[in-house]
């Protein structure tokens, strides 16, 4: 058992969210968790950040010389790896039937432990791109690198970030094809909801907590 499922299943109980362990398969893959929230189930899978190598070598800069400079990578790098390396398992189990999200737990030190909601958004939309019309004005829209479209992943209902202090952040995916019951998850405490707010199709747009 990972951090983060520890911490996804104490943050269970104290929430009394009703939470069991999906069972394994022969030779598939399955999601970690499913919950009742209202009478209606969802498939959870718990992802752990860790730190990589960049971020050990900016820890020992840190100690040594208490500065440090990281991050050569692309934002969203990290969780796009993480949609990517849960979407198998999420899609056999799902099926249409349930609504799915994979919840992030940062389990690198606090100094490295800089996880974004510019970088949620990245991840599963894309990159911020800058054209022109054929008035000469500038159009802001998602472009590469998106997990989420309308075509691919709509399975996962939506993309969680879980704190040590319980609370847990829903980024909601704007092409599932089963969504959250938004005024379920509201009612629970430590729980906040967000939803780009325009159609990730129109403009590049930031985060609306609802």
């Amino acid at each position: 058992m990972t951090a983060g499922e520890k911490i996804f299943i104490e943050y269970c109980k104290k929430a009394n969210i009703l939470c069991e362990r999906i069972a394994e398969e022969n030779l598939v893959k399955t999601p970690d968790y499913s919950v009742i929230i209202n009478e209606r189930i969802v498939i959870i899978e718990v992802k752990d950040l860790t730190v990589n190598d960049q971020e050990k070598q900016a820890l020992s800069n840190l100690e040594k010389h208490r500065y440090a400079v990281w991050g050569k990578s692309q934002p969203g790098n990290r969780i796009r790896n993480k949609i990517k390396n849960c979407s198998k398992q999420l899609k056999h189990h799902v099926k249409n039937r349930y609504a799915a999200i994979m919840v992030l737990y940062d389990n690198r030190p606090e100094e490295v432990a800089i996880l974004s909601d510019y970088e949620i958004k990245c991840a599963m939309y894309g990159f911020e791109s800058i054209s022109q019309n054929n008035n000469g004005s500038l159009l802001k829209r998602f472009s590469s690198k998106r997990q989420m479209t309308e075509k691919t992943r709509r399975y996962i209902s939506a993309v969680g970030v879980l704190t040590d202090s319980s609370v847990l952040s829903l980024y909601l995916n704007s092409y599932a094809t089963i969504p959250l019951e938004k005024d379920d998850w509201k009612s629970i405490k430590g729980v906040s909801l967000y939803q780009l707010k325009y159609s990730p199709d129109e403009c590049f747009c930031d985060w609306l907590k609802i």
